[in-house]
């Protein structure tokens, strides 16, 4: 998996609006099924430039002058942590001293935001307009919102979970055990979600997390009314 970079986007151009409508990444944000299905091309939002090969000459031509509209997924904030916590930690060697479960919760609290799966949403997304930005919440309700969103743009077909059974999309509650461990990736969600579920730490993720939820208090997301 490549690492985020600044300014990571697709643009998908649409020629009959000339409107370039742009996701912008947010990793453990449905972001690797929002990528697939959203469709378009690698693009840098921040510098309005393409990041590879564009096959579409109507892309090539328009794309970067058009209108843009930006899309964002957001999600709760400590609901991100987890699983990008446990992400970060799926497949270490139990014994080493760093893992995980050699550490207190607090500890764990300390080590955000040093990975791009638990760093602030508010970093992916500096400087970008809200005015001119559609807002999902990654909830149950998210690939409905989406689906429809899209199909209503670009009418293309949209891959549900269900259409993904190696789980190419990374979902957590399907993710196999690693082979030397037996460790699941949800298991450590469930772990750290219950390890941490007293209100003194509660309160200190919301702190670490305060611009994400102000953020998230700010926006009205999409089929929200």
């Amino acid at each position: 998996m490549a690492k985020w970079q600044t300014g990571d986007s697709w643009l998908h151009y649409d020629y009959r609006e000339d409107v370039s409508y742009v996701y912008i990444n947010i990793p453990k944000n449905a972001s690797s099924w929002m990528k697939e299905n959203f469709g378009g091309y690698l693009y840098d939002w921040h510098r309005n430039q393409f990041r590879a090969d564009v096959n579409s000459a109507i892309t090539q031509r328009r794309g970067l002058q058009a209108i843009k509209r930006y899309v964002v997924i957001l999600r709760d904030p400590i609901e991100r942590w987890l699983t990008g916590f446990a992400q970060s930690f799926w497949g270490w060697d139990l014994r080493d001293p760093a893992y995980y479960r050699n550490l207190s919760p607090d500890q764990w609290i300390d080590l955000i935001p040093k990975d791009d799966h638990t760093r602030l949403q508010t970093d992916y997304i500096q400087d970008l307009d809200p005015a001119v930005t559609t807002w999902f919440d990654c909830d149950q309700h998210l690939s409905r919102r989406v689906t429809e969103w899209i199909q209503a743009r670009f009418d293309q077909p949209v891959r549900d979970l269900d259409q993904d059974p190696d789980n190419g999309y990374n979902v957590s509650s399907r993710g196999r055990p690693w082979p030397a461990t037996g460790v699941t990736q949800q298991m450590i969600i469930d772990h750290v979600r219950a390890a941490t579920a007293q209100p003194r730490l509660q309160d200190r993720l919301r702190d670490v997390y305060r611009a994400d939820y102000d953020l998230r208090d700010r926006v009205e997301f999409y089929g929200s009314r």
